[in-house]
């Protein structure tokens, strides 16, 4: 007996009939890929190619039940490229992106904003903007042309799949903090026994608003292997990951990718018990918080200001020490250097007394 597949294909219901060879390379070439984007949950991979010439036409089908999901916004297909290894390992494979705009299009109208190839990349866990190709797609067959104008070697990989949304990634996140809790308890025993500089944060006073936006946090988070006691607001650090694709902590910079990505339990008791208007709060050694008034929150901005100009006139005095005794030591040379003469002898006359015994 057979029955009509997905894309309306009849197989056999006895065996599951094999991947063609090539769909099979694709993958495993795909599972090579350094850091695959949290936001989207690959399906397909769909084409994988080598684009050496000034002008590569590439073709792919899309189809049926893949064009229903891409037109309801659920699924998507994105391009990304990949530099291709001088010594051809593809463990090696670094991601790159696009020199300049017009170097792509698909079924004859031009991809627009292609992202732009960094000159420097950040940080390991810095990946380059997807292209996502959803509105230039038709059912059936399509047709990608690239165009390579300063003769740049690259792998392309176009791949479809699921679009994941910032809420779903954050209910992943919440599943990971349950199963594999992380407090900032065990941080502050850690300071408490270890005076020592290996823990990043010693400051016990932390700042109530997210460092991405400034307001109010509302879940608290941070890497499970940071070592500092203050947190983001995770659905905000979530959009903004998606939205520049850098997954690095905005407090320590270190990379910082999803699974690695716990609510604190610490923050979270410490949000409960402060007042919806606090900035500020202290952690006290047991664990317990103290909460920064407005008050004393501006008198100690007040001591910073007073700090900072007491040591801006302190600079100013010494930059003045160090000017005179320049010129002291310039007047000295000049003074010196004219009483001597062409040989470095002294220029005034030699007054020699003679004894008459």
């Amino acid at each position: 007996k057979s029955k009509l597949g997905l894309n309306g294909s009849s197989h056999s219901s006895q065996a599951k009939q094999p991947a063609p060879k090539s769909t099979q390379i694709y993958e495993e070439k795909a599972r090579l890929i350094p850091f695959q984007n949290p936001f989207f949950k690959v399906r397909r991979t769909m084409l994988v190619r080598d684009v050496v010439c000034a002008q590569t036409k590439l073709s792919f089908d899309v189809h049926a039940h893949e064009w229903q999901w891409i037109r309801e916004g659920k699924c998507g297909v994105n391009i990304r490229l990949f530099e291709i290894p001088q010594t051809g390992v593809d463990e090696n494979m670094t991601e790159t992106a696009w020199t300049q705009q017009g170097l792509l299009s698909c079924n004859d109208q031009l991809v627009a904003g292609l992202p732009k190839k960094k000159k420097q990349p950040k940080k390991p866990n810095y990946t380059t903007p997807p292209t996502m190709l959803d509105q230039y797609l038709q059912q059936g067959r399509n047709h990608l042309m690239i165009y390579s104008m300063n003769g740049e070697r690259m792998q392309v990989f176009l791949q479809y799949g699921t679009r994941i949304a910032v809420d779903e990634l954050s209910d992943q996140v919440h599943a990971l903090s349950e199963s594999d809790p992380c407090s900032g308890k065990f941080l502050l025993d850690a300071i408490n026994q270890n005076d020592t500089d290996e823990v990043a944060c010693t400051n016990m006073e932390v700042t109530l608003k997210c460092p991405l936006t400034m307001t109010r946090i509302n879940v608290p988070a941070k890497g499970k292997n940071c070592n500092h006691l203050q947190c983001f607001d995770l659905p905000t650090f979530l959009e903004y990951a998606k939205r520049h694709t850098a997954w690095l902590c905005p407090m320590c910079g270190d990379p910082l990718a999803p699974d690695q990505l716990r609510i604190d339990e610490l923050f979270t008791t410490a949000l409960q018990q402060v007042s919806e208007d606090a900035n500020k709060c202290r952690v006290l050694p047991d664990g317990t918080f103290q909460e920064v008034s407005l008050e004393e929150e501006k008198a100690e901005s007040n001591r910073a200001l007073k700090r900072q100009r007491s040591d801006t006139q302190g600079l100013s005095f010494l930059a003045e020490i160090a000017t005179d005794g320049e010129e002291q030591n310039e007047h000295e040379s000049s003074s010196s250097s004219g009483f001597r003469g062409a040989n470095g002898n002294s220029s005034h006359d030699e007054i020699v007394i003679i004894d008459d015994d």
